[in-house]
């Protein structure tokens, strides 16, 4: 058998009580406040330095702002810092969320993060009274992508800025960012009845509608939850504006193999606020749209 732990919980546990006793604790007080370019771009020289940082979170990790955010989009996020929590507290936010946060942590590198949790695995195996365990190191978070010299942050503490904007929208920052074009009726093929019957379906919580995906019963039954389910909004709701976009930058991929983005309208009218980046169709219970992805055969995911 083979004990899995994620990189940053291998590091807290790599702490010795006397290397912990003797390392000041990272605070605002002797923290160095520095940008997200900053530390994308000498990642190595602030490598265990405490920092300060104020970014926009999304995908688990940092961005210096919303219009970098869709930069970032077009190079699949590799100028982003890894983001990690100290204590684990924060872990499910910064997977769900896309907020404006203010950071206190130590800055680090994704190659650092993985020779210590190396160092620490080692370190378990070489004392483990059972043999039959083996202490294996498995990278979390964006390091799980990124390069060994990429930077990462483990943050100590979080203020997040709900209130503060997190996208753009509208007719100028879609001809400055966007990089979805609207998708004319004729060329829709099958996205347009399989998003139809699915928003139908989501609207009368119809649990079919997960049957053909592999939904674990506690996934399903989240998702029609009416406190808890990010598609929430939808039920019983009166059917609202569905638009169709795709990726306008991928010219070479043929039309009939592409992904549609299927975006419905919550209420009211949402003309200026549809989503003008991939970046923007994910679920956020705060936006006036609810995005699906359907597959060239109709098939649909959303997260």
């Amino acid at each position: 058998m083979r004990a899995l732990l994620a990189a940053f919980a291998l590091i807290l546990l790599a702490q010795t009580p006397a290397s912990a006793a003797d390392a000041p604790k990272c605070t605002d007080a002797n923290s160095q406040t520095i940008s997200v370019e900053e530390l994308t771009a000498q990642p190595d020289h602030y490598t265990h330095v405490c920092v300060h940082v104020r970014a926009l979170l999304v995908d688990r990790g940092l961005v210096s702002d919303v219009r970098s955010l869709y930069a970032e989009s077009e190079r699949r996020w590799s100028g982003m810092v890894a983001i990690y929590s100290s204590d684990g507290s924060d872990t499910e936010k910064f997977w769900s969320s896309r907020a404006v946060v203010d950071v206190i942590g130590e800055a680090t590198t994704c190659g650092t993060l993985y020779d210590e949790a190396m160092a620490e695995a080692d370190r378990q195996n070489r004392e483990a009274r059972n043999r039959d365990v083996e202490t294996i190191v498995m990278m979390s978070g964006l390091c799980h992508y990124h390069r060994s010299n990429d930077a990462a942050l483990i943050a100590n503490r979080v203020t997040w800025f709900p209130d503060e904007p997190i996208r753009l929208s509208g007719e100028t920052a879609w001809q400055m960012y966007g990089d979805l074009d609207v998708v004319a009726e004729v060329h829709l093929g099958a996205a347009r009845p399989a998003a139809e019957q699915w928003f139908d379906a989501i609207r009368r919580r119809d649990p079919t509608v997960f049957q053909k995906e592999s939904w674990s019963k506690a996934d399903v039954d989240r998702n029609l939850d009416p406190q808890r389910s990010p598609l929430r909004a939808l039920f019983g709701a009166q059917p609202g504006e569905i638009r169709y976009f795709r990726h306008k930058n991928r010219e070479a991929q043929d039309a009939s193999n592409r992904t549609t983005y299927a975006c419905v309208c919550k209420a009211g009218d949402c003309s200026g606020k549809w989503p003008i980046s991939v970046s923007d169709t994910g679920l956020n219970e705060n936006w006036p749209y609810i995005c699906v992805r359907v597959g060239p055969g109709g098939e649909i995911w959303f997260d």
